[in-house]
């Protein structure tokens, strides 16, 4: 695609109908042009945004707990 705007990708989606899956990041946009031009496809997230989710999760989950952590060592 020529930019990353939300009615060139309904544009061009509009003209690939045998698509059923689309990877995609979280933006609200792109969610809401691929369920428009294409209402029947499965939407999920793509590889590297679930690794980044699941990275910030897990530090987010090692910080709150460092305390209860560093108290039982030491």
């Amino acid at each position: 695609m020529a930019d990353r705007e939300p009615a060139t990708a309904n544009a061009w989606l509009l003209q690939q109908p045998q698509i059923e899956i689309v990877a995609r990041d979280r933006g609200r946009g792109y969610a809401r042009t691929t369920a428009q031009a294409l209402p029947h496809a499965d939407q999920v997230a793509d590889r590297s945004h679930l690794m980044e989710n699941a990275s910030h999760a897990f530090l987010d989950a090692v910080r709150k707990s460092m305390r209860q952590v560093a108290a039982r060592l030491g």
